[in-house]
């Protein structure tokens, strides 16, 4: 008897962690949250729509569209496709970002000024995403926009 429950706990947790790590990002997620200038002085912005849609395979990650609108401020973002190796994201050959079941870390350097790009997206327990987009010049933050998004 006690070799079947330790089978069966084995088999439970296994497939329990299996399904974890395979967490599909397809889907439409929508948003409200707030965006924070900090240079120069500090200004916020409500976000009335942060919003993203993605396509995933085994293999591919595709952003299908996304942006935001916070008052004066809005984006929006087009289509673009990564490749998944690893649980790390690629453009090409050049690394995106990584990818867990968990979180969504992209990154981006514009090299004709240091300018980074980075949006990360972190699982919260209720099933929403917590967004969280910043562009940094240097070493001191100039833009952030947050958010919780639910599909």
């Amino acid at each position: 008897m006690m070799q079947i429950l330790l089978i069966v706990a084995i088999s439970v947790s296994s497939w329990s962690w299996a399904g974890a790590a395979s967490f599909d990002w397809t889907g439409v997620w929508q948003g409200q949250g707030e965006l924070t200038l900090t240079s120069p002085g500090s200004h916020n912005r409500s976000c009335h729509m942060i919003g993203l849609s993605f396509h995933q395979t085994t293999k591919q990650l595709s952003l299908v569209a996304g942006g935001y609108e916070c008052e004066d401020i809005s984006a929006q973002y087009g289509a673009v496709d990564l490749k998944i190796r690893d649980g790390q994201l690629f453009d090409d050959t050049t690394l995106a970002g990584d990818l867990s079941a968990d979180r969504l870390d992209l990154f981006q350097k514009d090299p004709s000024d240091g300018t980074l790009f980075r949006l990360q997206l972190k699982r919260n327990p209720n099933g929403s995403l917590h967004y969280t987009e910043t562009w940094t010049d240097g070493t001191k933050l100039e833009m952030r926009v947050e958010g919780d998004l639910r599909r």
